[in-house]
């Protein structure tokens, strides 16, 4: 068994990393993302299983590129291995990544269309509702870009929040995981109700 990353999120990441370049790093790295950590750290999630209650109500931080907030703990935190400005939490079939560059794209938008324009097959049967329901996060409202498609037998329904950032600079978070029965899992819904409880942006131009 082997997580979306490691279908995927090389061939995205080449399509973004073109756009743009790093901004600031976290002041501890995680872990670097390999195709073989992730593909044993899905396979050690599958057999561990979904955690349950008192496991998601555990909390740790992240903290990098003036972006804060609370994770659940059983989520696994790793760096891109090549350098590229992005942080992945993640388990089983959920990820949240987390992106900073220093300059004015990609947004969300952006790399979720880089993403349909890779995987965008009609097998794939993209969908892009547009009623993704508006948050107010680090002070401003902030209306998510949705994206659903069906990868290798799963759906995965996709949410991109383009988060306050300095000027000429963007941040964002894609939140990912699969559907099961058209709903999203315990640990997705859990890790957005950390997020949206505990999110700081202190890179935000004061000025915006």
């Amino acid at each position: 068994m082997c997580s979306r990353l490691a279908r995927w999120t090389f061939v995205v990441a080449a399509c973004v990393s073109g756009i743009a370049h790093a901004a600031e790093s976290a002041a501890e790295e995680p872990p670097k993302q390999s195709r073989w950590s992730i593909f044993w750290q899905a396979m050690r999630d599958a057999v561990a299983g979904a955690p349950d209650a008192s496991a998601l109500a555990e909390r740790r931080r992240f903290e990098a590129a003036g972006i804060t907030f609370e994770y659940p703990a059983p989520l696994h935190l790793t760096s891109d291995p090549d350098g590229d400005p992005n942080w992945t939490l993640t388990y089983g079939d959920f990820d949240l990544d987390v992106y900073a560059f220093a300059h004015e794209s990609p947004n969300s938008a952006d790399y979720l269309g880089a993403l349909e324009s890779v995987l965008g097959t009609e097998r794939a049967n993209v969908e892009t509702p547009s009623d993704g329901e508006p948050v107010t996060w680090c002070g401003r409202r902030i209306t998510p870009v949705r994206m659903r498609l069906t990868l290798f037998g799963d759906r995965h329904d996709f949410r991109g929040y383009d988060l306050p950032a300095p000027a000429g600079e963007t941040r964002f978070l894609i939140f990912d995981d699969v559907l099961e029965h058209g709903k999203r899992s315990q640990i997705a819904e859990a890790t957005f109700v950390a997020v949206a409880a505990t999110l700081r942006c202190s890179a935000a131009d004061p000025s915006s």
